[in-house]
């Protein structure tokens, strides 16, 4: 199946539905921002847009690390890779260190 969507940066795109990279929780601190999809740029291979679907002005430029430094390693906490609890206002944000 295949999902048209328009964006500022990128114009027109049709997605296929394995495309989309779906953040069921929202992105970090965007709550309603659920689907999106990378693209490359046409300026530089290493970087990416991360384009989300519901709006066309919704997008973050990424880096591609390994294609800039094939060696980088970062460790990634246990507690990243957890879902994200959702805090009240009075507990601290469980992803504060």
């Amino acid at each position: 199946m295949k999902k048209l969507i328009s964006s500022s940066r990128l114009g027109e795109l049709e997605l296929s539905t394995d495309e989309i990279i779906n953040f069921s929780e929202g992105f970090l601190g965007l709550p309603t921002w659920q689907e999106a999809v990378l693209r490359q740029t046409e300026v530089a291979p290493f970087l990416l847009w991360l384009q989300f679907t519901h709006d066309p002005d919704a997008a973050f430029l990424v880096l591609d690390i390994e294609s800039v430094f094939p060696d980088y390693d970062s460790p990634v906490l246990p507690q990243a890779l957890a879902p994200q609890q959702k805090s009240s206002p009075s507990s601290p944000c469980p992803a504060a260190y």
